[in-house]
């Protein structure tokens, strides 16, 4: 089959492993999603917040708390302009409810993280692109990265959600990409992957050694066989479908959620 799916990714392969379907209909048929979550739409703000303040930073000055949150609410009312199709399913019900927990949520990092540490060689938003093996390109957007003068790198990923944060991230394939991506490119650097779960104020931590690398290099190619020799795109429903911008064109998600599947 074609190879149109490629660069592979985390979220692309995580959205085949949830739904062969999803996967054909957003990397293969190159569908537009007839709306986006609330969940997905702040999370959005966040990360393109964070991204700018972090690149407004004067010198060692970080901007006020108060200039964070202007911040915030610019990039929440242009992303309104740019979505009018945010879709609500979970508490709170009210999309300004959403906003002001935004708000919230950034006011904590502020206060949590201040006074921030400033390195020479940040990078925001960064775009990693590597060779798995002579077959498979991957890439990855790292929300924040530090090299530090004796070589070592810190990567950083915000995370928005509910989900609570877990005791290792030695499961977490996202984390071993980003690991991969920059030991392809800095191959002699002590690499630190930092998971921050805004809403529990927690960070978990990681260093993979090569065998685990190895280990989830052979994964993901075990993944990309799949995708290739994909002949069905069968449906996983399940109460996903509820926030999957497809289930309306996908007839056994929209049987699922209307109650006429199990």
């Amino acid at each position: 089959m074609s190879k149109k799916f490629l660069p592979l990714s985390s979220s692309r392969i995580q959205a085949y492993i949830k739904c062969p379907k999803m996967f054909q209909y957003r990397y293969i048929k190159k569908e537009n999603e007839e709306f986006i979550s609330v969940e997905a739409f702040a999370g959005k703000v966040v990360h393109k917040t964070l991204c700018d303040f972090f690149e407004s930073f004067e010198g060692a000055v970080a901007p006020k708390v108060l200039n964070l949150l202007k911040l915030t609410k610019q990039n929440w009312e242009e992303g309104l302009k740019e979505n009018d199709s945010i879709k609500v399913m979970t508490y709170p019900k009210k999309i300004k409810q959403w906003e002001l927990n935004t708000y919230k949520l950034i006011e904590g990092f502020y206060w949590d993280n201040y006074p921030f540490e400033k390195i020479e060689k940040s990078y925001f938003e960064k775009e990693v692109k590597f060779k798995l093996n002579e077959l498979i390109d991957v890439r990855c957007f790292i929300d924040k990265l530090f090299v530090y003068p004796n070589g070592n790198i810190d990567v950083f990923d915000y995370k928005t959600g509910r989900r609570k944060p877990p005791e290792s991230l030695k499961d977490d394939m996202q984390a071993a990409i980003y690991t991969m991506a920059l030991r392809d490119k800095f191959p002699d650097s002590k690499i630190k992957t930092i998971w921050h779960f805004l809403l529990y104020k927690k960070k978990v931590k990681i260093e993979f050694t090569d065998k685990e690398l190895k280990e989830w290099k052979e994964k993901i190619e075990l993944i990309y066989d799949d995708i290739c020799n994909e002949k069905n795109w069968d449906p996983k429903t399940s109460k996903l479908c509820n926030w999957c911008g497809y289930n309306k064109m996908c007839l056994e998600g929209n049987e699922y959620i209307n109650g006429k599947k199990k």
